[in-house]
């Protein structure tokens, strides 16, 4: 099996990057949100919140959670 570095695309390989970079973002998020001491009703609401807004929802979960850590200390 030969490489040809001529079908390298950069674009392609970007984008696969950047899938798996989500991809991990949202299966953390969702790990999180199980293992947080949060009521089962707000675990139910960020599960559909991460699951349907997965970008945005991850990043204002992981935001939210810190705040929420940082002011328990």
């Amino acid at each position: 099996m030969e490489i040809d570095l001529a079908d390298f695309s950069p674009t392609l390989f970007l984008s696969q990057v950047l899938a798996v970079l989500h991809l991990t973002l949202c299966m953390y998020c969702l790990v999180e949100i199980f293992r947080s001491q949060n009521k089962s009703e707000n675990k139910f609401l960020w599960v559909l919140i991460v699951f349907f807004i997965p970008l945005i929802g991850s990043l204002v979960y992981i935001n939210r959670s810190r705040i929420n850590n940082t002011n328990t200390y």
